[in-house]
């Protein structure tokens, strides 16, 4: 991607595997007082995961811990007393046993390829899994609820950037099966920037999945492609803003 761009940029992805808006806003947060970013993209997929991510109170400040953007969080006991646990365990080694911990690896961490193409009951098991999903979707007014959880992040991060003046957009990769041209919340996600749509040549090609939600490299490279052409669009009329 950085020899379609020219070698004028240098990306970063800071993708972690499973979801959580919260975790994106701790790497957000973080990047931003070290580092001006040219654009930030921020990943979207058919609809907001709703639950914390799994390595957030490991992460989190304390204050990030304790203090909730929103009162709709069905996971903020649970985070509090993963992040009071790993503090207490921290101290205990550090104080008491004198543990000394070996020095961080700084290498970037590498792109996991593969050359395996999904089976046809893989495939046909997330088709079929979106289809049930979607006939016992909740009612609208129960998933709006639902929805404050991952939106406040969503909102924190993005008023994080705005502050700074990082110009954002948001890509669209959803999974082999769901069939959803454009991702369910795009209406609150286009108040704030544009959406990229992967293309279907690439999304509903068989041979470019690694399992039912991976591409594989065949995958990627073509998204990879694809993205660095459209980077090369909006990387300078983002400069151009901001001069």
């Amino acid at each position: 991607m950085e020899e379609t761009l020219e070698n004028k940029y240098h990306l970063a992805n800071l993708g972690y595997c499973r979801f959580g808006r919260n975790l994106e806003y701790l790497f957000v947060k973080e990047l931003l007082e070290y580092k001006k970013p040219k654009l930030i993209i921020i990943e979207v997929h058919e609809d907001e995961p709703k639950n914390s991510h799994d390595i957030f109170p490991y992460l989190a400040q304390t204050k990030d811990l304790f203090v909730s953007p929103t009162f709709v969080n069905r996971d903020y006991i649970s985070d509090v007393f993963k992040g009071a646990s790993a503090r207490l365990e921290q101290l205990k080694a550090s104080y008491i046993f004198k543990q000394q911990y070996p020095e961080p690896d700084l290498n970037p961490y590498g792109y996991g390829e593969s050359d395996r193409i999904a089976t046809s009951e893989e495939l046909d098991k997330n088709r079929l899994g979106w289809s049930k999903w979607f006939k016992r979707r909740n009612a609208p007014v129960i998933e709006e609820f639902q929805l404050k959880y991952p939106l406040a992040y969503l909102s924190k991060t993005i008023g994080l950037l705005n502050s700074r003046k990082i110009p954002f957009i948001f890509v669209y990769l959803p999974e082999s099966g769901s069939k959803l041209a454009m991702p369910l919340r795009s209406a609150f996600y286009q108040k704030y920037g544009q959406i990229l749509i992967l293309p279907d040549s690439i999304v509903s090609n068989p041979v470019n999945w690694m399992d039912e939600m991976h591409f594989n490299n065949k995958g990627a490279e073509q998204t990879s492609d694809w993205m660095a052409r459209k980077l090369r669009e909006l990387l300078p009329f983002q400069e151009n803003c901001l001069n």
